[in-house]
């Protein structure tokens, strides 16, 4: 028993001393740092950066990877002074988050990834802006992706730009356009602040107009009296039309328009209107034929044609061939002209019908 006991720890004490002149034997062989090493933990070949004649001045080997020390020089990094990243030669002692070069000028309102937004390539690179825009509460599409940030984010303080609590309905930056417009006047008509309810984002022009937005008692000629006055044909001025749009147009378009002639004044005349309609007819030729102006002795308000002519409107001395001589020329059954039958229509014929 005490001989097992005797064994058991000289093991030990054997197995101690070996461990113990390992470690010793370790820190002996372990390569010694110069005290005036001044590159802190970082540690590669001297050859890549100095040379045999001398520590200065370094010149950094071209194909040295920054990349494999934590932080890959791409874009705008590439081209910056060592320096301006390295303030000393401890080069382990540099931080690589971005705010430690750049001054957040969003005070931490976007967080501290600048690569969320910005690339190595330019802090303005607006194609990575847009897309961060997308996860956002305003996405930026039609004209608006094409705005400078500074337009709806404005100026806070010292630093930068506000871009948290940035108001996103449309008078937070179009209230200026809304107030300014007088074609129609927005304000006096008391239209709606929500621009998309007309417009679009692609463009101001052409607008959607929802004239059930309208508030009660506006009148047609508040926003359209220029287009009321302008109008020739008919010369809604001269004839005294009312200025209710809408009696006669859509809302959808001008034309077609749907007259109504009860519409026109005491005393308006058929001619002030179609008096090119009476000249230029030639089947029959109101003029020669001293057809009256007064059209609706004829015509209906809904269409020339078709027309009932009363006859007992000829002027005196009108003669039948006046209108009627193609008839008369081109009648076979019988030939009138081979009959020598007279050109006094009325003769033969009613002024209902020839038949």
């Amino acid at each position: 028993m005490k001989r097992t006991i005797v064994l058991t720890l000289l093991a030990v004490g054997l197995c101690s001393g070996l461990v113990l002149s390992l470690a010793t034997d370790s820190q002996d062989n372990a390569p010694e740092r110069d005290a005036d090493y001044p590159h802190g933990d970082f540690s590669g070949d001297c050859s890549r950066c100095h040379s045999p004649q001398g520590w200065s001045p370094a010149e950094i080997a071209p194909d040295f990877d920054h990349a494999q020390h934590g932080f890959a020089l791409t874009g705008r990094h590439a081209q910056t002074p060592c320096r301006w990243c390295h303030e000393s030669l401890d080069f382990g002692a540099v931080d690589t988050s971005c705010v430690s070069c750049h001054l957040d000028v969003h005070q931490s309102e976007l967080g501290r990834d600048c690569s969320a937004c910005h690339t190595s390539r330019s802090f303005i690179d607006r194609s990575g802006m847009i897309r961060q825009h997308l996860a956002t509460r305003f996405p930026l599409r039609g004209s608006h992706a094409a705005t400078d940030c500074e337009d709806c984010h404005t100026p806070a303080g010292s630093y930068g730009l506000q871009f948290v609590n940035t108001p996103l309905d449309c008078q937070a930056c179009h209230l200026a356009e809304y107030v300014a417009t007088t074609d129609p006047d927005h304000q006096a008509d008391g239209f709606s602040l929500e621009c998309e309810s007309c417009h679009s984002v692609q463009a101001w022009n052409p607008a959607g107009f929802d004239h059930a937005q309208i508030p009660p008692g506006a009148m047609c000629a508040d926003c359209h009296l220029d287009d009321y006055d302008a109008t020739d044909e008919p010369d809604h001025r001269q004839l005294g039309i009312a200025q209710d749009c809408e009696s006669c147009h859509s809302t959808n378009a001008w034309r077609p328009a749907a007259f109504d002639h009860d519409l026109l004044g005491p005393g308006a005349e058929c001619a002030v209107c179609h008096l090119d309609d009476f000249t230029s007819a030639v089947d029959p030729d109101h003029v020669a034929a001293a057809i009256p102006q007064d059209c609706e002795s004829c015509h209906a308000t809904n269409a020339w044609v078709p027309a009932t002519f009363d006859h007992d409107l000829l002027g005196p001395g009108a003669q039948c061939s006046t209108c009627h001589i193609d008839d008369f020329t081109m009648t076979l059954d019988p030939d009138h002209i081979a009959a020598a039958i007279p050109q006094d229509c009325e003769a033969c014929h009613t002024t209902v019908a020839w038949i």
